[in-house]
């Protein structure tokens, strides 16, 4: 999902950049909004970021438990928890990714494996 992120973030610029011309040329409403929205969805891709980091410690503390026979088996089911509820929580934030993406499938680099 990293090519959907980048894609995201070359369109947030575009964007910005709109925004600021818009700032510019007097429209202040547009812009404001504009810039509220890049914000808002700057936060939304470091909110996926951080879950699919979450999940990848929850899944190397599950494996480093695995491997051990003396881990407490409430330990294990607690690391089994944490990769469910990580990867839930990752897998919700790329559907919201992927729909705030579909507003650009006009553009030349969106793929369609990306609608949702």
């Amino acid at each position: 999902m990293d090519d959907l992120i980048g894609f995201l973030n070359a369109r947030l610029d575009e964007d910005r950049t709109t925004a600021d011309d818009e700032s510019a040329a007097g429209t202040r409403y547009t812009a404001d909004r504009i810039h509220k929205d890049v914000a808002a969805d700057r936060k939304l891709i470091a909110r996926y970021t951080a879950a699919v980091e979450s999940h990848a410690h929850a899944l190397q503390m599950l494996r480093s438990l695995a491997g051990d026979p003396d881990a407490d088996p409430a330990r294990r089911a607690a690391a089994q928890e944490d990769v469910a509820a990580c990867h839930g929580q990752a897998a919700a934030l790329l559907a919201v990714l992927e729909d705030r993406a579909e507003r650009f499938d006009d553009h030349p680099d969106y793929q369609p494996s990306w609608r949702p």
